[in-house]
């Protein structure tokens, strides 16, 4: 019998020194006095909240930027997960990172608290792209910061391709020097334009060019080559990995396992049901010092919620999702016609039955959210 897989916790920091034009995440300027009362919330919901008797397999402290809060504070946000959790001996531990603020202490405080991953938010090491993206560190700086990074068992970083003004060449070269650089996991990411975002509201007012579609699916294509041609295999549409060094925490999200989340905007998903965290920090803060719960809402899993997201989770993998579960699964959810569409989609050279799983194809990868759509 295969061991349970654990428990994955995942802590929100919503702050950043300044919010980039693109970015949706629940995220806000920081400054001290909100982020004191903020992380005295947080210990409060874990300190309330943590299931019992549940081993912990995977940690991720992400945001915003969790680096804003500084070496001391966030190793005291790691100690007081592992205070309340059944944290594994092997746990995968990560933190988010910021180039401009990792340095060297900053390192030794995170390894000394039990952190063995680190994912250092690089997006490009182009000057020009950078100050497209409106980002406030320097390629020098995330070199630096990737010096750093060496020091953790795992160390990961973010790139952004597709960006307005940016060439092939450009986001070729940042793959190769991701790859130069030694990182043991890439995570290339196509910019997209998110509603309620500073950079869709310059678009749609015509104040800034839109991305150019099929710049971006050659870029994804170059980029994907780029990194495999190098021994970062990609696991997932956005991810690349070395072997051993894929995000365990991550792959539990797409294989549908159990999490727990604590802060503004954070979703667990336990026993079959959702639930989430007010998204607004001053309003998550405000619950938790009046003694009420900061959930927003809650549902429980439906046949119908279950197929589409086994289907949408599943299909990101690179190895695809087993297809007699896919197909048992869509009879029970009475989504009629599944297999003509999943036929179509073969027909169309954007899906392919592998070893009785159903993956998307090279040609349908950069496609992977229209072939979703069209399976649901």
């Amino acid at each position: 019998m295969s061991p349970e897989p654990g428990l994955g916790v995942y802590v929100h920091i919503p702050f950043c020194l300044r919010k980039c034009p693109y970015c949706d995440f629940a995220s806000v300027r920081y400054h001290d006095g909100l982020a004191d009362r903020y992380l005295d919330a947080l210990r409060g919901e874990i300190d309330t909240l943590a299931p019992a008797g549940r081993p912990v397999a995977t940690v991720y402290i992400g945001g915003g930027t969790p680096t804003t809060l500084g070496p001391e504070r966030l190793g005291r946000v790691v100690e007081w997960v592992r205070s309340r959790h059944e944290v594994r001996p092997d746990a995968e531990v990560t933190i988010e990172a910021n180039p401009g603020a990792f340095k060297p202490h900053f390192a030794e405080v995170l390894l000394d608290s039990g952190v063995n991953r680190v994912s250092v938010g690089v997006q490009s090491f182009d000057g020009a792209v950078l100050r497209s993206l409106e980002r406030i560190h320097s390629s020098a700086e995330s070199l630096q910061a990737l010096a750093v990074a060496r020091r953790f068992p795992t160390w990961s970083l973010d790139l952004m391709f597709g960006v307005m003004g940016q060439s092939l060449e450009q986001a070729i070269r940042d793959a190769q020097l991701a790859v130069e650089s030694g990182a043991s996991h890439v995570s290339a990411y196509c910019l997209t334009l998110e509603e309620g975002t500073p950079l869709h509201a310059r678009v749609s007012q015509g104040l800034t060019p839109p991305p150019d579609p099929g710049l971006q699916r050659a870029m994804f294509e170059a980029v994907g080559d780029t990194l495999e041609a190098a021994g970062l295999r990609r696991y997932e549409i956005s991810n690349f990995a070395r072997p051993g060094h894929a995000s365990r925490h991550n792959l539990a999200y797409w294989r549908r396992q159990e999490y727990t989340g604590y802060g503004a905007s954070a979703h667990s998903y336990i026993g079959g049901e959702r639930r989430w965290n007010v998204p607004d920090p001053t309003a998550y803060v405000g619950r938790v010092e009046a003694g009420a719960a900061p959930e927003a809402g809650r549902e429980a899993e439906t046949p119908q919620t279950r197929y589409l997201e086994t289907l949408m989770l599943g299909l990101r993998m690179r190895a695809g999702v087993g297809l007699e579960e896919l197909t048992r699964l869509a009879t029970k959810a009475g989504e009629a016609g599944f297999e003509d569409r999943v036929a179509s989609q073969e027909a169309l050279g954007w899906l392919e039955r592998i070893e009785g799983r159903l993956r998307l194809t090279r040609q349908g990868l950069p496609l992977g959210d229209s072939v979703i759509r069209a399976l649901a």
